[in-house]
């Protein structure tokens, strides 16, 4: 089975199965690594949650299209919570960069797409935010080594409480699509979307978010690239410490992994003279046309190397309204068909993932 990245509207764990074994360890100067166990329930999905009602850790997609969630034992606190998610270390934000296609193109972001864990009480009033950020400026280290701008100022953002994405049994594990409340402007640079969550540890009572990550080696951009006699790393997901510190996922001592967040950024294109879209990684998304469309639409999008990809459609509320596959598509420029004349009129978002990890999510508009 291929190693797929699995966004569906309300896709739970029980959907994944035959995960195999990854080693994974816990990164941090000030803790060692719990002896990690697995642990399945009586249901076949992989979950396990602590004494504090919050699941430990997790690890990556696996070969088998599955995932696994682990668990660490015999830790002082009682456990040392999320990878990525939220933790005793702070952790608090996690972001995924998308960066602008072609060079007169104007982007909107409206929301985000996140595939979310957790745990939630019936009277929790504890709030995520789901947000896009702008890229800040490069990050000097030393001499002639730089980051590329980690996540800056806000572009917009939606709050969101724990309750309201919470299931009857009290975990959170859902994809879903956060709509930003107010437009956003157009921007023309690289920016960020991911969530965040203000928390202190000791009042944290079991209440916790995560976003899942595909399988490291799924990240293809290079870990740093040599401009002249500079070293420029290069930010493709971040986290966010209780100290309000950004730190580069692969580079800076924080994952040191070539993965992805299964976080999409839902956009919508300025037309302009060129090819207008979005990348990230191998993959990039220009529209559909015609916008609006009435009973056909196409696709834009184009491929780094050969991967499959499945293009599903869903409404504003998240429902799957089409979904199709198409495998081994190579790589260039390629025009996906959607047949949109049983759709009703309003607004969509087309969802376009790839066998090699990436995603992205761009508005569609149908009238009648």
């Amino acid at each position: 089975m291929k190693k797929t990245l699995l966004l569906a509207a309300g896709l739970s764990l029980a959907g994944f199965t035959n995960a195999q074994n990854a080693n994974f360890q816990l990164q941090s100067n000030s803790l060692v690594a719990p002896k990690v166990t697995e642990y399945t329930n009586a249901v076949g999905t992989n979950f396990k949650v602590t004494k504090n009602g919050d699941t430990l850790m997790k690890g990556n997609f696996a070969g088998s299209d599955s995932l696994k969630l682990y668990i660490g034992e015999s830790v002082l606190p009682k456990d040392t919570g999320y990878v990525a998610g939220t933790n005793v270390w702070g952790d608090k934000a996690f972001a995924e960069r998308f960066d602008i296609s072609g060079a007169d193109s104007s982007v909107m972001p409206l929301g985000v797409g996140l595939f979310l864990s957790g745990k939630a009480s019936a009277t929790s009033t504890k709030v995520f935010r789901a947000v896009a950020w702008r890229q800040s400026n490069p990050t000097k280290l030393r001499n002639n080594v730089y980051f590329t701008g980690m996540p800056g100022t806000e572009i917009n953002s939606v709050s969101v409480p724990l309750k309201n994405i919470r299931k009857a049994n009290g975990t959170i594990d859902s994809f879903r699509i956060y709509r930003f409340p107010t437009l956003s402007p157009y921007i023309t640079d690289s920016f960020f979307v991911g969530y965040d969550m203000s928390y202190t540890w000791g009042t944290l009572n079991g209440d916790t978010v995560t976003c899942y990550m595909t399988k490291n080696g799924q990240r293809h951009q290079p870990g740093y690239v040599i401009k002249g006699a500079d070293t420029i790393i290069n930010v493709q997901n971040a986290t966010l410490s209780a100290t309000n510190v950004w730190t580069d996922n692969l580079n800076g001592g924080r994952f040191g992994m070539y993965n992805h967040y299964i976080m999409t950024a839902l956009f919508r294109v300025k037309s302009g003279v060129g090819v207008n879209g979005i990348t990230r990684n191998e993959l990039s998304v220009f529209g559909t046309v015609p916008n609006p469309a009435t009973n056909a639409a196409t696709l834009k999008m184009s491929l780094k190397s050969s991967a499959d990809v499945t293009l599903q459609v869903v409404d504003v509320a998240g429902r799957t309204v089409a979904n199709n596959n198409f495998k081994a598509l190579g790589s260039g420029t390629h025009d996906l068909p959607i047949n949109t004349s049983s759709f009703a009129a309003g607004t969509y978002y087309c969802l376009v993932r790839t066998s090699n990890g990436d995603a992205i999510g761009v508005e569609m508009v149908i009238v009648k």
